[in-house]
């Protein structure tokens, strides 16, 4: 991965995100998180849920921006959810080049039919 930040980390029309299901942290729990060492995020990359769901993207590089969707704990994120997402990172960024990791099983899941459908369009 290192690689492929490096080639595209100084390119304006690029970026890349890092996908997964979080939750809001106390910072004496701040364990794994994509933010540049020793600087605190907002919002980590864990899979565990209290009170909310909450799928979001974190910008990997440059401005290590972070946009979610938050939802009820009792919410399942599914397809629908995360297809309104992408959607939504695909409008804000529209004269870029967009890339997505996505981070676990149920993200994977959940976006491949989304990335598929965008790749036929």
């Amino acid at each position: 991965m290192i690689p492929l930040i490096n080639t595209v980390g100084n390119a304006s029309d690029t970026v890349i995100y890092a996908m997964d299901e979080t939750y809001i942290r106390l910072e004496s729990k701040n364990r794994s998180s994509w933010s540049p060492k020793d600087i605190s995020p907002v919002l980590e990359r864990n899979p565990r849920h209290i009170g909310a769901n909450i799928f979001g993207a974190n910008q990997i590089y440059g401005s290590f921006e972070t946009f979610t969707d938050i939802y009820n704990s009792d919410h399942s994120i599914t397809n629908k959810e995360v297809c309104n997402f992408l959607d939504y990172l695909l409008e804000i960024n529209k004269y870029k080049k967009l890339s997505c990791i996505r981070l676990n099983k149920n993200v994977q899941s959940n976006t491949a039919e989304c990335f598929n459908n965008l790749i036929t369009e």
